[in-house]
């Protein structure tokens, strides 16, 4: 949980109202009466326009990776697909053998589970703004995209190793997916 900050708003008429700002992103405000407060909530976890306000201030590139993330998830709903998306979205060790590099930033725009994609794009959306402010959209971008790879590199890495150590192919030919090491990787710039 977030603290709250409260600010007497001194411009409104009759000084009626104060404004909560949570580090939640919402905004409330609470009008006094004589006998009862009144909270008048801008957004909140639980109001679905506080979802769109929030997407709606997000650059073009935080879109960007959300929406081909959105795509990629509903691809995996058709089964004619799936040969298709393991090869090219998910990074394993055969697809890394197989030269698949690509897949190393692929799986990052990949999902399987909806609770794994609402997660990470949510903790993408409420990092992205100020990160986005700090390095600029274009480098926010290829700072995502970096991670992406290089966090897959480090957990291939260990998979391959530990591969050679034990030889249980079938342990390590698990794939990966999902966009987690990039959204640590902002967590961790954050």
């Amino acid at each position: 949980g977030g603290g709250f900050l409260f600010l007497y708003n001194q411009n409104n008429i009759n000084n009626n109202y104060v404004s909560i700002l949570s580090s939640s992103s919402s905004t409330s405000l609470i009008k006094k009466d004589k006998d009862k407060i009144n909270i008048h909530q801008e957004s909140s976890l639980f109001n679905p326009q506080g979802y769109v306000d929030l997407f709606n201030r997000l650059s073009f590139n935080t879109k960007l990776i959300i929406g081909i993330n959105v795509i990629v998830f509903f691809l995996w709903k058709q089964p004619k697909l799936i040969p298709f998306l393991e090869n090219n979205f998910t990074s394993s060790y055969f697809n890394i053998r197989q030269y698949r590099v690509h897949t190393m930033v692929t799986a990052a725009f990949s999902h399987s589970s909806g609770a794994h994609l609402f997660f990470n794009m949510f903790a993408l959306a409420t990092m992205a703004p100020i990160l986005v402010r700090v390095m600029g959209d274009n480098q926010f971008l290829n700072f995502y995209i970096l991670s992406a790879f290089f966090s897959d590199f480090i957990g291939s890495s260990i998979n391959i190793f530990l591969f050679k150590l034990s030889k249980q192919l079938k342990y390590f030919n698990r794939p990966s997916l999902g966009a987690s090491g990039a959204i640590y990787a902002c967590a961790f710039v954050f």
